[in-house]
């Protein structure tokens, strides 16, 4: 492809930066990346309080997360931020095992069962979804059942459920599967090489942003129509180009897309989570990281999943982020109030609410789309009308899986 094409790219997220930044390491000198909101990073969000960093998106990540410390290096960052240390708590703030006693050495049996089941399975964590077997579309927790290892569960819940990802009894397999790989798994055991940053993750996306060579933030799309070249209208100009990348959420690139019947099929089946992140300022509250199992479950929607006390090992604070699951009947104010109930059945003081956020989260599709062939239909969408898609949806949603999907993909298409 030539190097001089014209390229742009819609959002400013953790894909489009990635993607955006590919490009131009490959020699590509037309970049342009054009994001609607005044900052960069989309779901990695830091905020400043008393001239400390606290994240209201992406917390952490690990040391096998190898695309992430890349990018690190390269713009030095360095994860040296606070210490992550972890607890497991009743819903009366009483400190529990994650493991039962009792349960321990039939968990490590089904635990190190897990590599054997899976050995045929590696397409699973290579970029994008291919090869899925039907076994890996009905519900995590069926799939554990049918593989009698139903004890798993407990290992794979904080990772999962507490970070919004959905109840294993809703979600397709695979994508547990894919996101917590056993490597992954074991970091989140042994909970000591975990990556957080002392100015936030906010700032590793600030830096790529400012490295990039046309950059536009508060930008809103009216309009892009397709054809021998890409014409996108903003509200204060036209611009054309020859070749598209979408990288914001694919649904929402419906509000201004000349989208196909097909785009629009497949656009609209992707489902998201309401998933809430509370800066609260809290006294008495455990200084961890600190899960209640008890609310991992569906009917328990609304609940206190996990609180992050940012800076236990460098400092007393008193703002800590707070995390729930919603739905589509709750409001957030129907959220919040389950959630400071939770904290004073803890025995915690609510001083008040800071701020907060409801992120659209997880975006996914069904256990029967991906039966019927969701994933391949996408991946063939790819090129079509000078167009291209990234993001969560065509890996995952944590930034090592969307980073490794945008490098795959600058190698693959461009």
């Amino acid at each position: 492809m030539d190097k001089d094409e014209r390229i742009c790219i819609v959002g400013a997220g953790v894909s489009g930066l990635s993607t955006a930044y590919y490009l131009e390491q490959m020699g590509y000198t037309n970049v342009t990346v054009l994001e609607k909101q005044n900052r960069v990073g989309g779901k990695c969000h830091t905020i400043n309080y008393k001239g400390k960093t606290y994240e209201l998106g992406a917390m952490l990540g690990v040391y096998s997360n190898r695309n992430v410390l890349e990018l690190m290096k390269e713009f030095g960052v360095e994860g040296l931020g606070p210490i992550l240390y972890r607890g497991f708590f009743d819903p009366d703030g009483n400190q529990i095992a994650q493991i039962d006693v009792e349960e321990a050495k039939e968990f490590q049996n089904q635990f190190f069962r897990l590599p054997e089941i899976l050995k045929d399975y590696n397409d699973i964590w290579e970029p994008g979804y291919r090869n899925i077997p039907d076994s890996f579309t009905v519900p995590f927790k069926q799939w554990c059942e049918e593989n009698e290892i139903p004890l798993v569960m407990k290992v794979y819940s904080p990772p999962f459920n507490a970070f919004g990802y959905g109840y294993f009894e809703d979600t397709p397999a695979i994508y547990v599967l894919k996101l917590l790989n056993f490597k992954l798994l074991n970091y989140f055991i042994e909970i000591d090489h975990l990556i957080t940053l002392v100015d936030g993750l906010e700032a590793l996306w600030e830096k790529m942003g400012s490295s990039l060579n046309d950059l536009r933030l508060s930008t809103n799309i009216l309009e892009i129509k397709r054809g021998e070249k890409v014409y996108v209208k903003t509200d204060l100009e036209e611009l054309e180009f020859d070749k598209l990348i979408i990288s914001c959420p694919l649904e929402k690139s419906l509000e201004f897309l000349d989208a196909s019947e097909t785009e629009r099929e497949l656009f609209s089946k992707i489902e998201y989570n309401d998933f809430y992140v509370f800066a609260y300022k809290l006294e008495n509250i455990p200084r961890v990281c600190g899960y209640i199992p008890a609310n991992f479950k569906k009917d328990r929607v609304g609940h206190l999943l996990v609180w992050y006390y940012r800076w236990q090992d460098m400092a007393e604070n008193d703002l800590v982020t707070v995390y729930a699951l919603g739905n589509k009947n709750l409001s957030p104010r129907d959220v919040k109030m389950r959630v400071e109930d939770d904290l004073k059945r803890l025995g915690v003081k609510v001083e008040g609410l800071y701020t907060y956020t409801k992120w659209e989260h997880f975006p996914h599709v069904s256990g029967e789309d991906i039966r019927n062939g969701y994933y391949d239909r996408l991946e063939g969408l790819q090129g079509g009308r000078n167009t291209y898609y990234v993001g969560e949806i065509m890996n995952h949603s944590i930034i090592e899986e969307c980073i490794c999907y945008c490098k795959y993909f600058v190698e693959k298409f461009f």
